[in-house]
């Protein structure tokens, strides 16, 4: 629905169909909060730095109080740099409020809604970082479509199935199961990431499936070259492949890129094991 706004506190209005200009076309976070309510001031950081990190690719926060103007007003001025995105009072008869949060049953502040560039609701729920921010980040890159989503989200609900497959020894069915997965999943690359990992570490598995943990280990780091757990699961899923010194070159990556010194210091051990299978003599050896 459009934005029955009774007035703009910061900045000028924003219009969710309006996609002129050369600037990348937006989607948007609307969330609806309150300066009285805790739990709103505690996110606020949060939605502050995705406004700040999102902005190349055009997302855009507009928060909406119900309370008076004045009242919003002073507080946004007080907050200064820490409230840097949109804000917006509703019109007395809380049009914007009905439109959204009476339309889908919410009734409890923070409350957010992001929607496409395509002006889609995408989702809606509470905005915790933990869980708009994968979302956040997927809906800037240029793949993301709804379809992509639920292509996704039903690749997820086929790991359990795969799982349960693989440990009663059905080569078969796990396998068309994982072409699935793979195929459906590839707009969550982390997802493909933690499907890999437990492919190669899962208690249970007799026969573990390290071609198709190798694939997708592969997407999960073409969509993050720089991730280390990225990284370290494809270079396990090489080594369980056969490709020892390819697996120890892709841990050296990982290793590189780490910025934790105790997961450093656990990491080199494993590259030592892929040196050692690969015929290299592991470092201080």
């Amino acid at each position: 629905p459009p934005l029955e706004v009774g007035e703009w506190v910061r900045p000028s209005p924003v219009n969710l169909l309006d996609f002129s200009g050369d600037a990348p076309k937006p989607y948007f976070l609307i969330e609806f909060w309150a300066t009285w309510c805790q739990p709103c001031r505690m996110i606020m950081p949060d939605i502050n730095d995705l406004q700040r990190r999102y902005a190349h690719a055009g997302f855009v926060v507009i928060a909406m109080s119900t309370e008076r103007p004045e009242i919003v007003r002073r507080f946004v001025e007080a907050s200064g740099p820490g409230m840097n995105y949109a804000v917006a009072v509703d019109t007395p008869g809380r049009d914007t409020y009905n439109a959204y949060m009476r339309a889908v049953g919410a009734e409890g502040i923070p409350y957010g809604f992001l929607v496409d560039r395509d002006g889609v609701l995408a989702w809606h729920g509470v905005p915790s970082r933990q869980r708009i921010e994968p979302l956040i980040e997927r809906m800037a890159g240029a793949e993301f479509t709804l379809r992509s989503e639920q292509l996704a989200q039903r690749a997820e609900r086929l790991i359990p199935r795969y799982f349960t497959a693989a440990k009663r020894g059905d080569t078969d069915e796990a396998a068309a199961l994982a072409e699935r997965i793979l195929e459906w999943g590839r707009t969550w690359p982390d997802m493909l990431r933690e499907f890999a990992g437990r492919i190669l570490t899962e208690p249970g598995i007799e026969e573990r499936d390290a071609e198709t943990a190798l694939r997708a280990a592969t997407v999960a780091v073409e969509a993050a070259p720089d991730d280390f757990r990225a990284l370290e699961t494809l270079a396990l899923a090489q080594f369980e492949a056969g490709f020892p010194n390819a697996a120890a070159e892709t841990q050296r990556q990982a290793i590189a890129v780490c910025p934790e010194d105790v997961l450093r210091r656990r990491m080199q051990e494993t590259l030592d094991r892929f040196l050692a299978e690969g015929g290299e003599t592991p470092a201080g050896h």
